[in-house]
């Protein structure tokens, strides 16, 4: 334990000529290894990172294009929707139109039914006097027939304002009618209307590549529906 310490190298002297002409070798087991396996492994790595880095391409663009689809299909559902609301706007505008018709010429009818009503009456009071409004004994014969000319004219236009009335309302019936059947229909769609504002999931196909493949937050995404609109319609 308490012994000198061991001499520096330098003062071991020099080295035996068996260690200076074969130096240590590495163990067995690395000599073991040939290098055709080494370049095996490394080609078999090389090869794991490649398929890799293709898989995660695949893997990226497939969900970049199902998030274009689903960002397409959710925009014509909401362009279809909106078309819709447009319909039920024009059929609350055509209805409101149909009530201003009727609104208008159901005046002209009540009018003429107030205008009948009175003319009817002052008509039987004509009738009455004609029956029972005699002058008295002894009345000149001039004064009689002014009296008789007189009710008779009235007789006249009072059946005349009658009939005039009736007429024009009738007239006023029928022409609401033709109104609200040949000019202001309601805006039913045809069967081509319903059918455009229908998208069938594989107009998708009709994208090209390039916006089928868009990157979110790039390019114009409205664009793109707009041209797999318009293309069923060109073909068409």
């Amino acid at each position: 334990g308490g012994g000198a310490p061991p001499p520096p190298l330098a003062s071991r002297g020099p080295l035996s000529p068996s260690l200076a002409l074969n130096p240590p070798r590495p163990p067995r087991a690395l000599l073991a290894i040939p290098a055709s396996f080494l370049v095996r492994q490394a080609q078999a790595s090389l090869e794991t990172m490649v398929l890799g880095l293709v898989a995660g391409a695949l893997a990226g663009a497939q969900a970049i294009f199902y998030y274009n689809r689903k960002s397409f299909l959710f925009d014509r559902k909401l362009r279809q929707e909106q078309e819709f609301k447009i319909l039920e706007f024009r059929s609350e505008q055509a209805e409101q139109w149909r009530d201003d018709v009727r609104e208008l010429l159901g005046m002209t009818e009540k009018k003429m039914e107030s205008y009948a009503i009175v003319a009817l009456l002052m008509l039987d009071a004509c009738v009455g006097m004609f029956a029972e409004g005699r002058l008295q004994p002894g009345a000149p014969p001039w004064l009689l027939h002014f009296y008789m000319l007189t009710l008779g004219g009235a007789f006249m236009y009072l059946a005349m304002s009658a009939w005039f009335a009736m007429s024009a309302s009738v007239i006023a019936n029928c022409s609401s009618v033709r109104l609200l059947t040949h000019f202001v229909r309601m805006p039913i769609p045809s069967w081509e209307q319903l059918e455009d504002t229908r998208t069938y999931a594989s107009a998708f196909e009709d994208v090209r590549p390039a916006h089928a493949l868009r990157l979110p937050f790039t390019g114009s995404a409205g664009r793109v529906a707009r041209v797999a609109t318009a293309a069923p319609r060109a073909a068409a």
